[in-house]
């Protein structure tokens, strides 16, 4: 698997995806959305954010409990 190249701005995206996920799906999100991209032919920006809204909602389930540091 050859590695992505993404924009700041396309990193950011998939970043704020994964922020609301549970700590522990961010790893399968992360992992999916990377195979998603990596069938793809050209990754746009909106490529970017549709895939990472599509993986969001496989693994969204609630918002995390906040930290209680």
């Amino acid at each position: 698997m050859a590695p992505l190249a993404l924009s700041d701005a396309q990193l950011d995206v998939v970043d704020r995806a994964a922020w609301p996920l549970a700590p522990l799906d961010r790893i399968a999100f992360l992992e999916l959305v990377a195979q998603r991209l990596q069938e793809q032919t050209t990754v746009s920006d909106g490529t970017v954010r549709l895939i990472a809204v599509e993986c969001q909602c496989r693994f969204f389930a609630s918002p995390p409990a906040p930290d209680r540091a």
